[in-house]
């Protein structure tokens, strides 16, 4: 079974995003470094993840796919996950999840 989450991370930039995002790519290449936290990854045949980081409105985002191949539905756990995530940041972000169906998975 295939589970999927579309994880989206948000940080004001002023004029500093290069360093913003380096920081939050670096954050959470981090976090995601021990997904058992954060991801029921123990199941997992394969996990792969494509982040992407992109100037908005004043802001850095950063957006990653979590792509999960397993028997059963994996959970991913927005809660730990942000709390990891803020370990590694000194600035404010506000952190927002949603699992995507496999029609929005790009084969």
């Amino acid at each position: 079974m295939r589970s999927g989450f579309l994880v989206t991370v948000v940080a004001q930039a002023q004029d500093a995003y290069h360093t913003r995002a380096v920081v939050l790519v670096d954050a959470m290449k981090a976090t995601l470094g021990t997904p058992d936290e954060i991801i029921s990854t123990r199941d997992c045949e394969s996990v792969h993840v494509e982040m992407e980081v992109v100037p908005e409105d004043g802001a850095v985002v950063l957006r990653a796919t979590l792509d999960c191949e397993a028997p059963k539905a994996i959970k991913f756990d927005k809660n730990k996950f942000t709390a990891e995530l803020r370990k590694h940041l000194d600035f404010s972000v506000k952190v927002t999840k949603r699992q995507i169906g496999p029609e929005e998975f790009q084969s």
